[in-house]
């Protein structure tokens, strides 16, 4: 016969704040535990109080505040581990309490991440049977409100399933010790001990063989899901990397275009201006030998016909090259707006 045999052992999780510490002081009826403020936990360790109520040995495991009260993402992924050690280490766990705070109650992703973890730990059935829920702070005398009390319940059967919670599996209670015999709320902490005792009765004590197995599957599931997280930021990580590397290849093939195009139209617009000189040239030609036709006769009628040929010609050439101008000039402004684009691309990834 081992130790804890003969007691009900009765285990309680929760937030930091989240009154375990006093709730099990309430039960044992003796201040065994050291209580914190809401935002401070002063239970570092999982502790063992020993008590009797209503001829019933009991045995309260007060265990570290899960992380809702820290920044880090990390420790919140880890709570889960924090519930598998527990039960690892323990193999006399008749009951689980999670334990909320009514007037400070949040129920962000980690609960729903913590139930779930707790339904791939235990399984429904077990959970079914153990899992019992007590809001500690719960308003009093005038204050009281049931309605918030009820939408309190609705919640948590939403939030932890309804295959595994009942209504008859949650009870509001304030632990503060002037209160809590004037407004009965010890009479639902007796009942609360006594469904335990009858679970232990009908079921024994927790089987925890499977808690280690399961732990390290979990373990393994998260390490092979970082492994998968990490490889698909690298392959980001280098598709962002070589489409930079491409656009940075585009960018110097564009540039060399620009300068290319530039060189061509710069090149053109100074073949044009030649051409408008010679142009001008031909129309003094073609003056001066209208000027001495009458005395040069046939000669003259041969420089007048020359300078018209090549004014024709010099006219052409501009109209070609005008038009090769704007056909660089337009490729030109694509070639930029194409260079932009890629640099303001290059500037938000």
């Amino acid at each position: 016969m081992t130790e804890y045999q003969n007691k009900i052992n009765i285990i309680m999780i929760g937030h930091t704040g989240a009154g375990k510490s006093q709730l099990g002081n309430s039960i044992l009826q003796n201040e065994v535990f050291e209580v914190g403020h809401r935002s401070e936990s002063k239970t570092k360790e999982k502790k063992n109080g020993f008590g009797t109520l209503n001829n019933l040995d009991l045995r309260i495991i007060d265990t570290p505040g899960f992380s809702d009260t820290s920044e880090n993402e990390q420790e919140h992924k880890d709570d889960w581990k924090k519930i598998a050690d527990l039960f690892v280490y323990d193999k006399s766990i008749d009951g689980i309490i999670f334990v909320f705070n009514f007037a400070n109650l949040r129920k962000g992703p980690e609960y729903k991440n913590l139930i779930q973890k707790l339904k791939e730990i235990f399984g429904t059935e077990i959970l079914k049977q153990r899992l019992k829920i007590v809001f500690t702070e719960a308003k009093y005398g005038d204050e009281y409100e049931q309605e918030k009390e009820e939408i309190q319940i609705d919640d948590m059967i939403n939030l932890i399933g309804d295959d595994i919670i009942e209504r008859d599996d949650m009870i509001f209670v304030n632990t503060q010790s002037k209160i809590i015999r004037k407004y009965n709320f010890f009479d639902k902490i007796i009942k609360l001990i006594e469904k335990f005792n009858e679970i232990k009765k009908k079921f024994g004590s927790m089987d925890n063989q499977k808690v280690e197995k399961i732990k390290k599957e979990l373990e393994e599931k998260e390490k092979q899901e970082r492994e998968r997280k990490k490889e698909l930021e690298d392959k980001e990580r280098w598709d962002i990397e070589n489409k930079q590397k491409i656009k940075i290849a585009q960018l110097t093939t564009i540039h060399n275009d620009i300068t290319s195009y530039e060189n061509m139209i710069s090149k053109k617009k100074n073949e044009i201006e030649d051409y408008k000189r010679r142009i001008e040239g031909a129309k003094k030609g073609l003056i001066a030998s209208s000027i001495f036709t009458p005395f040069t006769l046939g000669f003259s009628g041969f420089g007048i016909a020359h300078c018209k040929d090549e004014m024709k010609s010099f006219k052409d050439s501009i109209s070609r090259l005008e038009g090769e101008l704007n056909d660089c000039e337009r490729k030109l402004g694509n070639l930029k707006n194409e260079q932009n684009q890629i640099i303001a691309n290059l500037n938000i990834h």
